[in-house]
């Protein structure tokens, strides 16, 4: 298994063998998705958390779902 390298204790993936650009990840390389799927299960079960980078969402629809993020939270509280 590749590891997982972390960023303040939270483990970094390189989420790109699942990219959008692939049309069909399991086709294309199913072992490089396997090791994914392995990198995910292993941050989640250890730490709960994981920063997925090379995911290939572009940079505005994250942020926009950030800023989404803060304003429930803020009308929770």
């Amino acid at each position: 298994m590749t590891e997982i390298k972390n960023i303040s204790g939270i483990p970094v993936v390189d989420f790109s063998a699942m990219s959008l650009k692939h049309k069909d990840p399991l086709k294309e390389n199913a072992e490089a998705v396997k090791e994914l799927a392995d990198q995910v299960y292993q941050a989640f079960t250890t730490i709960g958390f994981v920063y997925l980078k090379n995911h290939g969402i572009p940079q505005e629809v994250v942020s926009g779902y950030v800023i989404l993020a803060i304003v429930v939270v803020q009308i929770i509280l």
